[in-house]
């Protein structure tokens, strides 16, 4: 007579896993028919081109892969420990994670800072470096601050100071690390805090078995998300090692430690961007509300305003520091900030959902899903499905997680570089913990997924190798380019950017000018300003032929000769007699 119930519950739990393998199959399939139909329905010029080369060069061979392990299927076993200790996996996963992160800064990303972003990151770290928040921009060089790269900048003053528009902490915290270490294991020591945090809360809410918290590491140590943008200098990894050490802090429910977790959420909601943190936490803090904790949410409501109001009161400070009224940035082609505040810039960026905004994101939602350990979508579906009712917290790590994809499905669809959907992955661990609860029902049930965990994790380990590979092959022309420009022997070269797409990124110039040669943009200097530069060194010019390695990236022609721009400066540098390098 027990049997019966025994085989019930075992055939309820692999039908409740069958629809989460098949809602898995459906999202790859829908998420791969949008990202194929635009192109072929609009062309493929209507679509950005970053996105569209990731999409058909990476993640599209990919999907199959993802759509055969979803086919796997647990089975009856025993749910005995698999190891004596899960602190021995805790163990290897935090040093796999460091050592991973930080070889692959250099192995894979050259230790080249690829995207605006990462410049920016590193760009404050030496100004905070020296202990301040925003560095002098030379008189002389004041006229060309625009042409020298302010993208992403705060206006301050008549081009007196220049700093990132994005909050310090991120930069700051490489900053300190780099006084006694090397800045680049940043985002690998804050991937360990997530990962030991994530282990930390698995084995709060399952502490009666390890085995939760193994496959929770086994899930998070190898995804290609976690690790490759462990290599990166985007500040997304340190989003997510705060947002795990705020919910493990939450989760311990006692006044103490939700003080220490406002602190936490303090330096996380200025990390680089106010958005990210607050859409984490809120829905656990609604959490509150459901469970008539009315003390402890107005704790985090009075907290998380005076948190906002700070946090938005930063650039305007910075601003302030401006003796004469603020000269708008000009950056060509590209979008630059509208405005020191974040809620002028915030407006700025609302474009509501059209059909680019779906197609990017079923294409960051595809790149997601093929960044990841086959199962961990499968078994994240299966627990949010099952323990929806049963599990309050369940809830609100599937609203925390869904949130950042509504919200930036809106106003910023486009994630540029990203190793995996970037917009996410302050909340990946959310994920993490929901597949933990679907694993942990088949576990209650009596369904052992060893041998698909044994076979995904294999097939995992050969994509983490493929998708190193694949961001290598981005990497790289921009590495032979900024090398080429660092091995011209002149003072300052003027780079014609605009014949490719991202050629303004390999423009990059150190807060202190200390760089030989400093980098211009093209578009952004004017004849008139040439004899004025001219005096300030020798000048040599990067033409668009230079660009040839990007170009071919993106299967665009390779410029031939130079723009117009380009070429009006170089007519303007020889009538005013330069000294030019050629």
């Amino acid at each position: 007579m027990l049997q019966q119930p025994i085989e019930r519950e075992q055939a309820t739990a692999a039908a409740g896993f069958d629809r989460a393998r098949g809602l898995t199959r459906a999202f790859v399939i829908g998420f791969a028919g949008l990202v194929v139909a635009l192109p072929v329905i609009f062309g493929a010029r209507t679509v950005e081109s970053l996105t569209l080369h990731l999409a058909f060069r990476q993640d599209l061979p990919l999907a199959l892969v993802f759509f055969a392990a979803a086919l796997l299927r647990p089975a009856a076993g025993q749910s005995a420990e698999w190891l004596r200790s899960s602190r021995l996996v805790l163990a290897l996963s935090l040093t796999a994670v460091v050592l991973v992160g930080w070889a692959g800064h250099y192995l894979v990303f050259q230790g080249l800072e690829l995207s605006r972003d990462e410049q920016m990151a590193a760009f404050d770290q030496q100004i905070y470096a020296n202990a301040a928040a925003l560095w002098p921009i030379p008189q002389d060089w004041r006229a060309f601050a625009d042409a020298l790269g302010r993208r992403f900048m705060l206006p301050i003053g008549a081009n007196e100071f220049w700093v990132s528009a994005y909050l310090p902490v991120h930069a700051s915290v490489r900053a300190l690390i780099g006084f006694i270490a090397d800045p680049a294991l940043t985002s690998p020591l804050f991937t360990a805090l997530a990962a030991g945090c994530t282990w930390a809360i698995a084995r709060r809410l399952w502490p009666e078995t390890g085995n939760v918290a193994v496959v929770g590491l086994i899930l998070f140590a190898l995804s290609s998300q976690v690790l490759v943008m462990a290599m990166t200098s985007f500040s997304m990894s340190m989003h997510l090692g705060l947002n795990m050490l705020w919910l493990l802090l939450f989760l311990h429910d006692r006044w103490r430690t939700h003080v220490l977790a406002v602190v936490v959420g303090f330096f996380a909601t200025g990390i680089h961007q106010p958005l990210f943190h607050p859409l984490f936490a809120l829905p656990f803090c609604v959490l509150l509300l459901v469970q008539r904790k009315w003390g402890v949410a107005a704790f985090y409501a009075a907290a998380y305003i005076v948190i906002a109001a700070i946090w938005m009161a930063y650039p305007l400070w910075v601003v302030a520091h401006g003796s004469a009224p603020a000269i708008p940035i000009e950056c060509g082609n590209l979008n630059c900030s509208s405005g020191p505040g974040f809620v002028e810039r915030l407006l700025a960026t609302v474009t509501g959902l059209d059909v680019i905004n779906i197609w990017m994101t079923a294409s960051n939602l595809l790149r997601f899903i093929a960044w990841q350990h086959p199962l961990l979508v499968p078994l994240a579906l299966f627990g949010a499905i099952t323990c929806w009712r049963s599990e309050p917290l369940v809830k609100a790590l599937a609203a925390s997680f869904l949130l950042p994809v509504v919200v930036m499905a809106i106003l910023l669809p486009w994630q540029g570089h990203g190793w995996g959907y970037r917009y996410v992955h302050p909340v990946l661990g959310n994920a993490v913990l929901l597949a933990c609860y679907g694993f942990h029902r088949l576990q209650q049930s009596g369904l052992s997924i060893r041998r698909p965990l044994a076979i995904t994790s294999t097939l995992a380990i050969g994509l983490i190798a493929v998708h190193a590979w694949m961001a290598a092959q981005v990497v790289r022309p921009f590495a032979q380019i900024r090398d080429h420009l660092a091995d011209i022997p002149a003072d300052i070269v003027i780079v014609d950017t605009e014949q490719v797409v991202f050629g303004q990124d390999v423009v990059f110039n150190r807060p202190d000018l200390s760089n030989r040669p400093k980098l211009f943009i093209a578009a952004l200097v004017k004849p008139s300003q040439v004899p004025a530069l001219c005096a300030l060194g020798t000048v040599a010019f990067a033409d668009g032929p230079r660009f040839a390695p990007l170009a071919h990236l993106f299967g665009h022609p390779v410029p031939v000769g130079s723009s117009a721009e380009a070429r009006a400066l170089r007519t303007a540098a020889e009538r005013a007699d330069c000294r030019i390098i050629r």
